[in-house]
């Protein structure tokens, strides 16, 4: 329901606007997921925009998925983690299990014959697995039939072109994961490819070329820091080793060392099988991945075999989280914190493992890390060491003491002797719905420094507007006609936005109006006379001044209270007309 809302509002939407602008705009907003779909080849990208034009689609495979990787999951995690390492291993190269199940039978002989078929990593696993656990393999397979039965029968009530297209993007999970969490981002593609498919299909070729060429660029920059920075260099090589022995894919097959014969170079060529996009990636993985790959896609560089390192890529994702998830590896390697930090503020729209990974670390720290403690060099790297020493005995203390966690200001101010550097430089406090250790500053989506100012000093400028009715005296049902709303217009030239940060700080204003209407008793002739005449005319148009006094007047006008009540049931007709427009003008 609410992608069929998005949906009718982007195309409203975008009827005023042209193609070019819409793609301009769309860019801006989202210029690093569009180039990450658009860097796809050639065919996937047909396949993504197809895939586009129906966002529902997409909303329910993802449902789909949901439920068969719970399943699998569940199926799972009962079994020891060497099985379950070497079935979800299994599952990466298609069809094997299931011909495992139902050629094989459990005979040797014909396992062997049907491992030809497949890369020699699979086949220790397949035969250790069909030997041990037979009915594991089994119900993974049953598994597997029904989720496929399951998008097959949802596949029917989609065109064959778009049935094609999701078929091919199961197997490319990154990029429906990409489509199914920036929805906003795949409906717009969406709805530009169904505009013209043609231009579209040229407009995507025309971002995957200008995107290659700026990620060449930012590539060569990466390399000449890391050349430019020996102590940074010589950390990179030294937790890669610690990256390996911690947390890295060991296949002999992965092993990389490019074979040089002069005049000419042979390059080795690596596939890599994502795991099924109906069980998901491993669970033990701290952050999305769908691809095992070697120790050396992950670090970007490869060791000469005299020693030294070549960089040929950026350090994925993967390896820059995993240094950050860790606060000792800040504290044993600072000198490549600061290469990283270097790297991030010069090349801020790059859409690189580097940049994400320290934006997201500097979100999540920014209650002790802000941007003039990282910005400046001088001392930089003891500064690091404290942080990384900091947080270390911060997380051990919170572990250790259920219940009496400290937050990471708090604790940095009780220890400034022990940390002079890091705590002689903290930012401004962090607002109290963003403060460190509120859940919500868990997405780094919303950790926002900046938002401490403007946006949080105008939710309560607005929030006596909606108050001033009921704070006022007896008659209620009188005071929706908002007379401080309308004196705002005449007591000043300026926004109606001051009006509201006086009303609360003092109630004379509102005393002085209130009065002239419900106290009429109480005040001599002239003031009955000077409240409507001077405060009401300006308010609104010249028929409205005309008969909002003598319906008023006349009434007030006689001593007795008794006529004062019949005054106060006739005025409510055109006070509520006034409130109604009224309301309407702030809306």
């Amino acid at each position: 329901m609410l992608i069929a809302i998005f949906a009718l509002w982007a195309a409203t939407h975008s009827m005023a606007q042209t193609r070019e602008q819409l793609l301009e705009q769309l860019l801006e907003e989202d210029r690093a997921n569009v180039e990450t779909l658009m860097l796809y080849p050639e065919e996937t990208r047909q396949h993504i925009l197809e895939a586009s034009k129906h966002p529902e689609a997409l909303i329910r495979m993802q449902t789909l998925q949901s439920r068969s990787q719970t399943a699998f999951r569940s199926l799972m995690e009962t079994y020891p983690e060497r099985v379950q390492q070497q079935v979800w291993d299994l599952t990466r190269y298609p069809g094997l299990i299931e011909r495992l199940v139902g050629e094989a039978r459990g005979s040797r002989n014909a396992i062997i014959r049907l491992l030809e078929e497949y890369p020699a990593e699979a086949r220790e696993p397949a035969i250790a697995m069909s030997d041990e656990q037979f009915g594991l393999l089994a119900r993974v397979d049953n598994l597997q039939r029904e989720s496929d039965a399951a998008f097959r029968n949802f596949l029917s009530n989609y065109p064959e072109r778009t049935a094609a297209a999701l078929r091919a993007l199961v197997n490319e999970p990154e990029a429906m994961e990409v489509m199914t969490e920036n929805m906003r981002t795949t409906v717009q593609l969406g709805d530009l490819y169904n505009r013209d498919p043609y231009w579209m299909l040229q407009q995507a070729d025309r971002i995957s070329l200008d995107a290659a060429r700026q990620r060449a660029k930012d590539l060569d920059a990466w390399k000449q820091s890391v050349e430019a920075n020996p102590e940074a260099r010589r950390e990179l090589e030294q937790s890669a080793q610690t990256y390996a022995r911690e947390y890295g894919y060991d296949d002999a097959s992965y092993n990389y060392a490019p074979v040089e014969r002069p005049p000419y170079v042979v390059t080795e060529r690596h596939y890599y099988h994502p795991y099924p996009y109906w069980f998901g990636y491993p669970y033990w993985y701290s952050a999305p991945r769908w691809r095992p790959r070697p120790y050396w896609y992950d670090w970007g560089f490869y060791v000469r075999p005299g020693g030294g390192i070549v960089v040929f890529d950026f350090p994925s994702y993967y390896f820059v989280n995993w240094y950050y998830r860790r606060p000792i590896h800040v504290y044993n390697y600072p000198y490549l914190a600061g290469l990283y930090v270097d790297y991030y503020y010069g090349y801020r729209r790059s859409s690189c493992g580097i940049v994400i990974g320290v934006d997201r670390w500097r979100r999540r720290n920014y209650a002790v890390v802000g941007d003039v403690w990282l910005r400046d060099r001088n001392g930089r790297v003891d500064r690091f060491r404290e942080f990384g020493r900091m947080e270390d005995e911060r997380e051990r203390f919170n572990r250790n003491n259920p219940g009496r966690e400290i937050p990471q200001r708090e604790y940095a101010v009780q220890n400034t002797t022990k940390y002079p550097r890091l705590t002689e430089r903290l930012p401004e406090p962090a607002p109290a719905d963003n403060r460190p250790g509120d859940p919500r500053t868990n997405d780094p989506r919303r950790e926002v420094a900046p938002r401490t100012t403007e946006p949080r000093t105008q939710q309560p400028i607005e929030a006596p507007r909606r108050e001033t009715a009921p704070r006022t005296t007896e008659p209620r049902t009188q005071q929706p006609v908002e007379a401080p709303r309308r004196d705002t217009a005449p007591r000043t030239t300026e926004p109606r936005t001051q009006q509201p940060v006086e009303a609360p700080r003092s109630a004379e204003p509102r005393r002085e109006t209130t009065p002239t209407r419900t106290e009429t008793p109480r005040s001599t002739e002239p003031r009955r006379e000077t409240a409507p005449t001077r405060t009401e005319a300006p308010r609104s148009a010249e028929p409205r001044r005309e008969t909002a006094p003598t319906r008023t007047e006349t009434p007030r006008s006689a001593e007795p209270r008794k006529e004062t009540a019949p005054a106060r049931s006739t005025t409510p007709t055109p006070s509520r007309e006034k409130g109604k427009s009224s309301g309407e003008e702030l809306r």
